[in-house]
């Protein structure tokens, strides 16, 4: 939680969707959050030229893990797979906590190469399982 609130700039307001900020709430507390171990297993699924993958992540730590964020490459520090179609993606898991996601893409997508899942988050050290 922020220690301050958001303050919107009403002054500035022009029309009836958009308000701009005056000032942002605080969030540095989130960088002292201690270190998360996040489990990381997965699964792909080939089907002629539809791929899943189905990814399970476990945090094995007394820490919330948060913004766990889950990427598929082409191969070991390759870009990023385009499109793919994550059924979450940026989620929080409490200690003790087990979330299951899946991706969906084209294989023709991976140009070749072998997919490579990375998943990274706020305080998740990096792993590619």
């Amino acid at each position: 939680m922020s220690t301050k609130p958001d303050v919107l700039d009403w002054a500035k307001r022009t029309d009836t969707v958009y308000t701009p900020q005056k000032e942002f709430g605080d969030l540095t507390g989130l960088n002292s959050l201690p270190k998360a171990k996040v489990t990381i297993t997965r699964a792909l699924h080939v089907s002629g030229s539809n791929s899943m993958l189905t990814v399970a992540a476990v945090n094995n730590s007394n820490s919330v893990a948060f913004m766990v964020h889950p990427r598929l490459t082409r191969g070991k520090g390759g870009e990023d797979v385009t499109p793919v179609f994550w059924s979450d993606n940026y989620f929080s898991l409490l200690p003790g906590e087990k979330k299951f996601v899946t991706a969906r893409f084209d294989s023709a997508s991976l140009h070749g190469a072998t997919p490579e899942l990375v998943v990274d988050g706020w305080n998740v050290e990096p792993t590619a399982p």
